[in-house]
């Protein structure tokens, strides 16, 4: 009973600890970029690819890297160039940082896998065996941006419930004026009713004293 116990356990954990290191961890892989397959850093993202570009651009401009974009061969997703890009606090100066963010796959469309070249000059791709150091620094920088984007989600849904929020206030501004309107509509009804009721007890004795007249009028009549 035991030995079923701790397998079921072990089961249920295996996604959640798989999905832990994908965040914690990048791994090597290869991507079309120029018509040619280039070793790559791998990262996976539970983000949808437009959230993690965006990410990637305010952490490199933030850093003092302007960079530029240009369209991947045959594809819908689009390279992000970063020339003579420098990350201090990674030791990494006067590369080519080169990203590629798309969707994980067509089902999971929502998530995005990211991929890093890292060109030390003109067709100088570097790999994990020509500078080790220079990509277990870029990996380790990858992965950091995992922070990076996990705060620019958190912003956009700030943005976002920020939005929702004014949206409510002003609905709920709206319907106090409605408030205030109809209390005024109902005090001048109000009124306008005391003054009806004024006018009809008026109106009865007036009908009153003209039937009085008229029965008074009758009486004159000679038979």
């Amino acid at each position: 009973m035991n030995r079923w116990i701790s397998t079921l356990i072990a089961l249920f954990l295996a996604p959640f600890a798989f999905s832990q290191t994908q965040v914690s961890s990048a791994q090597m892989g290869q991507v079309e970029y120029q018509k040619k397959d280039r070793q790559a850093i791998i990262f996976y993202s539970q983000y949808p690819p437009q959230i993690v570009e965006e990410a990637i651009k305010d952490r490199m401009e933030r850093a003092g890297n302007k960079g530029s974009e240009s369209k991947a061969f045959l594809s819908k997703s689009s390279f992000l160039e970063y020339k003579n890009a420098a990350i201090p606090e990674y030791n990494i100066r006067g590369v080519e940082l080169v990203f590629k963010v798309e969707p994980r796959s067509r089902k999971e469309k929502d998530e995005s896998v990211i991929y890093l070249i890292v060109l030390k000059g003109v067709d100088n791709f570097a790999t994990s065996q020509s500078d080790p150091e220079l990509f277990e620094s870029s990996k380790n920088f990858l992965v950091s941006n995992h922070s990076n984007i996990e705060a620019h989600n958190l912003e956009l849904e700030i943005g976002k419930q920020d939005e929702v929020v004014k949206k409510t206030e002003k609905k709920l501004s709206i319907l106090k004026e409605d408030g205030v309107d109809l209390e005024k509509k109902i005090k001048e009804l109000q009124a306008k009713l005391e003054q009806n009721k004024i006018e009809i007890e008026k109106q009865n004795g007036e009908v009153e004293k003209q039937k009085g007249s008229l029965v008074g009028m009758k009486g004159k009549r000679k038979s």
